[in-house]
């Protein structure tokens, strides 16, 4: 249940602090529950509503959960009562130019005078022009293998004749040497 893909625009916000004052942005939604209730990414970072908090699913443990299309969670703790997240919405944003974020690595970005400021900093799935959520799947690769693959072998024979013509060329220079000598 807590793989989440976005099916269209938008960005999971996720904070290294629980008051969400530095904001990372992401589309990995592989996401966890720490030991105090804390919905968290793969990296231990806050994954924040659409009001710009952590969510926290209470320290209770979770029997059930269920995470809508429009990112609403919600589920039943294991005393049988409803989690303390119930209700919460999953944030999420958009920008004027997303391929301007800075990638800061582990798949997080961050916003760069390129990409401008997010459009709506917690936006609600599914509402707006934002994507709907998919609980249960994994965004895929935008890496294509095959492409990959080719492009490295085309460089590398591109290498191999360019140090042939070095070494051609060393030889060429070589023999004149030798003849004026």
């Amino acid at each position: 249940v807590l793989d989440v893909a976005v099916n269209g625009n938008g960005w999971f916000v996720v904070s290294p602090d629980s008051g969400g004052e530095q904001r990372f942005y992401t589309r990995e939604g592989i996401f966890y529950v720490d030991n105090v209730g804390n919905l968290v990414n793969s990296n231990g970072f806050f994954v924040l509503d659409s009001g710009g908090a952590a969510i926290n699913l209470g320290e209770e443990g979770i029997a059930t959960l269920n995470i809508t299309k429009g990112g609403v969670i919600t589920g039943v703790n294991l005393n049988g009562d409803t989690i303390e997240g119930d209700g919460s919405v999953l944030g999420l944003a958009m920008f004027p130019n997303q391929d301007g974020l800075e990638r800061v690595g582990q798949n997080m970005y961050q916003v760069s005078p390129t990409s401008g400021e997010p459009i709506d900093e917690y936006g609600t799935p599914n509402e707006g022009g934002y994507g709907a959520i998919a609980s249960g799947f994994l965004e895929m690769s935008n890496v294509d293998l095959t492409d990959e693959f080719t492009g490295m072998i085309t460089t590398q024979r591109g290498y191999q004749a360019n140090a042939r013509t070095v070494t051609t060329s060393d030889h060429l220079l070589e023999e004149l040497l030798n003849i004026k000598r």
